[in-house]
């Protein structure tokens, strides 16, 4: 598809994340300590917020909250609802070198991971609901909000394993198969499958796109790309995932084909997509 526009930025976004209900992107820049929320159309949805190394972002889309990971300071701080506010509304403290935080907007607890391998789990007024020690370094999380169950990846030494962790009893359960890399995760609540960006050896173009089963069985994949960051399209299923290698955003159906691409994109490490019109 072609580029409508470009948004020029002082240096590379580590992270974005989508409220859908106001149309709205939030995005982090570590270095700069910036934390820009943005229209579509690249207009200020707000006031930049300014806080030192901003790391993950996600939005509880009924309250209008964006929760933001600082690893450095060991916290995630929540901003909003009022989009013309900077002030912080709430804030967890004492997670360690949280990286990673995934915010529900069904039960609207927060799932955040850090890098001693710690999963915890709060209610909105900082109340600790569960947590899990998994012993590796968390890098990615996906919540099955219906049935209270989050998805975590984290790297090893080897590679990476993947877990699911049940927030109605605290247990753990590790997914079988051998993962290198795992970037992103993205679950599809409509039909209960899961996908995983294994990236790979950088350039290599060894890395791979794959849908799970909620028992583990492999539905669907794509091999011989750099899959970064993707995204589930809630409306048609399909999977929209950045491309390192070929400099692409590609779309991706449930059964493994590959649809459509863009055009090339200078590294694109991140997606999101609105739902439906088939528009990134």
């Amino acid at each position: 598809r072609d580029i409508l526009y470009v948004q020029p930025s002082q240096e590379a976004f580590e992270d974005m994340e989508l409220d859908r209900t106001r149309s709205v992107l939030w995005l982090t820049m570590p270095e700069a300590g910036l934390i820009p929320r943005k229209y579509f159309d690249g207009r200020p949805a707000g006031p930049t917020i300014e806080y030192p190394h901003p790391s993950d972002v996600s939005i509880s889309e009924n309250r209008g909250l964006g929760w933001l990971a600082f690893p450095d300071q060991g916290v995630v701080r929540a901003f909003g609802p009022d989009l013309a506010s900077v002030d912080t509304f709430r804030t967890i403290s004492s997670l360690g070198q949280c990286r990673v935080v995934e915010a529900g907007t069904l039960d609207q607890t927060v799932w955040i991971g850090n890098d001693a391998g710690t999963v915890r789990r709060f209610t909105p007024d900082r109340v600790l609901l569960n947590d899990w020690f998994l012993d590796a370094p968390v890098t990615a999380i996906a919540l099955d909000e219906g049935a209270e169950r989050a998805w975590v990846a984290v790297r090893t030494a080897i590679g990476a394993d993947l877990y699911v962790l049940n927030g109605r009893d605290s247990t753990s359960t590790k997914v079988a198969g051998r993962w290198s890399d795992i970037a992103d995760i993205a679950f599809d609540a409509a039909t209960h499958s899961l996908w995983i960006s294994e990236r790979g050896i950088p350039r290599a173009g060894n890395g791979r796109l794959t849908r799970l089963s909620e028992s583990g069985t492999v539905l669907a994949y794509v091999g011989g790309i750099e899959p970064f960051g993707i995204m589930v399209d809630p409306v048609s299923g399909n999977c929209w995932a950045s491309d390192v290698k070929s400099g692409r955003i590609l779309e991706v159906s449930p059964d493994g084909a590959i649809l459509r691409q863009s055009a090339r994109i200078d590294i694109p490490y991140a997606v999101r997509v609105v739902g439906g019109s088939g528009v990134p």
